[in-house]
């Protein structure tokens, strides 16, 4: 499974960013993706980027760091 080989990793690392093409937040699976690693690297800083488009208080209230680029 995926998470046997990438756990060991995270469970070192200081600080997880989730980049990529397009816009996490739209995933359907967006809020149990931040909420697995929430749960499972407590002591992981983590971020992610946005543009901030769907950005709500489901969202706010997780423990992440995000960071907002604007819209031009």
């Amino acid at each position: 499974m995926l998470e046997e080989k990438f756990s060991p990793i995270v469970d070192r690392a200081k600080r997880l960013h989730l980049t990529g093409a397009g816009e996490l937040l739209l995933l359907k699976e967006a809020k149990e993706i931040l909420t697995y690693f929430d749960n499972n690297f407590p002591h992981t800083e983590k971020i992610f980027a946005t543009n901030g488009s769907t950005l709500n208080k489901e969202f706010a209230e997780l423990k992440w760091f995000w960071i907002l680029f604007a819209l031009l």
